[in-house]
């Protein structure tokens, strides 16, 4: 009997000892599993976190990274190129820069699987600054939270399958006047002499004679029937040449060079294909007379573009280049106009959508604009009459008045 009890002893001696192991071992783990648990959410980013870092990328075009930061598997592209040329294509079209986010709310629901952070953004495009509130969500894999991409990031009201479109509008240059505000340099009207392809008869025959009107050579005529743009009813511009009002040929005494420029344009539209309509230029009333004064503008160089990098000027922009037209440059420029659309098929064609933002001139805070209109030139107004400007060849002085007008002493 006492042995039994000794056996019994012993095994139940052993049983509590193993159970005590078990229970030590066990709660060693769970404390492992408490700490990594502690460190994987202390240490890591957290959705505003990873919001503010992508929209950082934005500003410095690092796409690649960007869509590092996605979870390919639950976002509108999957790959990695399409979207790199998505994005890329957008913000740097728009010229996107100054991005700023400020984060709004978290609002985190209980499956843990799934985030929402509502922010606002703001940045400055072509177009002006542009806001707008949006919401980002994200993912919350073992490598941390990702973010579910899709092009509404990029603006709210943008899918998929839309286009985003930048029109410009040109600035009207500013006008040149003398003391008794006649004008001196300012808006005008010309006469463009082109080709429409498709009605021509005889190509070569037209080239020939347009060539020896237009006193322009063979080749330059056919590269510009050649360009890539160019279709069978596109109007071909060859050559602008001054326009032949009908109150000039109505004067009692019509000047030599008016009928002369007269008779070559029904020359010239006497040949199958030429056509000449009316384009705006700038013009100089005086001519070469009062030409040393006032400068020229001349449409703007590759260098022009690299030197003024910033200032608005693009490839059909003009530039003044001498005289007061070049003194002046800034005040005659004015500022072109912009805007961004949002181009969308429906049934029936495409629909267009402005974006909405803030315009830089917009007094009313939070009243959105959308777009940035043309702001035309300020006017530069000369002291002295028509005659003293003839001989005036020295140095000149610019004095502003506060009303736009600039003055010369």
């Amino acid at each position: 009997m006492e042995r039994k009890r000794r056996q019994l002893y012993k095994r139940n001696k052993k049983r509590i000892h193993i159970a005590a192991a078990v229970l030590s071992v066990t709660a060693a783990f769970a404390a492992v599993c408490g700490i990594v648990y502690f460190m994987r959410g202390s240490g890591r980013e957290t959705p505003e976190e990873l919001l503010v870092r992508y929209m950082e990328q934005i500003g410095q075009h690092n796409y690649e990274e960007m869509y590092r930061m996605t979870d390919p598997a639950h976002s509108a592209y999957t790959d990695k190129e399409a979207f790199i040329k998505r994005n890329s294509a957008i913000y740097e079209g728009i010229e996107i820069e100054n991005v700023r986010v400020e984060v709004l709310e978290n609002d985190r629901n209980n499956s843990r699987e799934q985030d929402s952070v509502a922010y606002q953004m703001s940045f400055d495009t072509l177009a002006g600054n542009l806001r707008f509130e949006n919401e980002m969500q994200f993912t919350d894999t073992e490598d941390g939270y990702k973010i579910i991409w899709h092009d509404g990031l990029i603006f709210p009201e943008l899918a998929s399958e839309d286009k985003v479109r930048i029109e410009s509008s040109p600035a009207e240059r500013g006008k040149i006047l003398d003391r008794n505000e006649r004008m001196l340099a300012g808006p005008g009207t010309a006469s463009s002499v082109g080709l429409v392809p498709g009605r021509l008869e005889d190509r070569e025959n037209a080239l020939h004679q347009l060539s020896r009107l237009l006193d322009m050579d063979p080749e330059t005529i056919r590269n510009c029937l050649d360009a890539a743009w160019v279709t069978e009813d596109s109007f071909v511009p060859l050559k602008t040449v001054p326009k032949v009002s009908e109150l000039d040929l109505m004067a009692l005494d019509p000047k030599e060079d008016v009928l002369a420029e007269k008779a070559r344009q029904d020359v010239l539209l006497a040949i199958p294909g030429v056509m000449i309509s009316d384009v705006e230029v700038r013009t100089y009333p005086f001519g070469a007379a009062a030409g040393h004064l006032t400068g020229y503008v001349r449409n703007v160089t590759a260098e022009d573009l690299e030197e003024h990098a910033g200032e608005g000027y693009n490839e059909n922009s003009v530039i003044g280049k001498s005289g007061l037209e070049a003194l002046f440059e800034k005040e005659l420029k004015g500022q072109d106009g912009c805007s961004i659309y949002i181009e969308r098929y429906r049934k029936g064609g495409w629909q267009q959508k402005i974006c909405t933002g803030q315009s830089p001139g917009e007094k009313r805070a939070g009243r959105p604009a959308d777009h940035r209109h043309a702001a035309p030139g300020s006017f530069v107004s000369a002291v002295p009459g028509r005659s003293r400007l003839l001989r005036c060849d020295g140095s000149l002085l610019g004095r502003g008045t506060g009303t736009g007008q600039y003055t010369l002493l």
